[in-house]
């Protein structure tokens, strides 16, 4: 799973937070965002990855929508 985001040229300008890669349950249910996990290092370790991907999709997200409101 990996997270992004989208820039909207409207305006004012906008910003979404969405997933860039996902899998989909057999079932037809929500995405799946991780491999099967089976130990709690895995787990530790795929919920650090999430978080440092929300810290940078924050970052890229706010100066995205930064530059953009200043553009002329």
């Amino acid at each position: 799973m990996r997270l992004t985001f989208k820039l909207h040229d409207a305006v004012p300008p906008f910003v979404e937070l969405c997933l860039e890669t996902w899998r989909q349950d057999v079932h037809g249910g929500a995405p799946i965002i991780s491999p099967h996990l089976k130990t709690l290092a895995e787990i530790r370790k795929s919920c650090a990855n999430f978080r440092a991907q929300i810290d940078r999709v924050e970052r890229e997200a706010i100066a995205a929508l930064q530059a953009r409101k200043t553009a002329p």
